[in-house]
């Protein structure tokens, strides 16, 4: 075993991995279902966290969750997430970007929802108001456009829409 350390120069000893059969995947993957919807990609980089195991036995212990009917639609949850990110005032490169790492595949959704130009020009306005707090944009000098242009784009809002807002 390798030795690490920790913040405080403590060593210790990193756990290894548990070598896991298909049975116990099975219900290992179902625990991570009973918490929160996950996707494929993402319930495979948790259990490679701390088990061991076979492609094979992923893809079967896979098969019989969703032959159960208890893995979630990758639409559905990927629609849900991107209505949460927008009520959180989240412009759609982020939204494609979380999406990416969370191995929801965008093809299917770029055309429905990411240039969906209308919804991100509502986040944007919203974040907008609430970081104004009811001044008015035409009272800013630039130095404070430009901290608010460098906010939105940071917060995954395009630059014409950002531009566009502001100027």
């Amino acid at each position: 075993m390798t030795e690490y350390r920790r913040p405080r120069g403590k060593p210790y000893k990193k756990p290894e991995k548990y070598l896991v059969d298909a049975k116990s995947l099975k219900n290992k993957i179902l625990r991570l279902l009973t918490k929160r919807d996950h996707s494929a990609k993402e319930m495979k980089t948790k259990l490679k966290r701390y088990y061991e195991f076979s492609d094979e036995d992923f893809t079967s212990a896979l098969a019989y969750v969703k032959e159960l009917g208890y893995l979630p639609d990758e639409a559905k949850m990927a629609q849900s997430l991107i209505n949460k990110w927008r009520r959180e005032g989240r412009g759609k490169n982020y939204v494609s970007m979380k999406l990416k790492t969370r191995g929801i595949e965008i093809g299917t959704l770029d055309s429905v929802v990411l240039k969906d130009d209308e919804n991100e020009i509502a986040s944007a306005r919203y974040f907008l108001e609430k970081k104004l707090r009811g001044q008015d944009l035409k009272e800013l000098d630039f130095k404070e456009k430009q901290k608010l242009m460098r906010q939105m784009t940071s917060r995954g809002f395009s630059v014409s829409v950002v531009r566009d807002l502001i100027k």
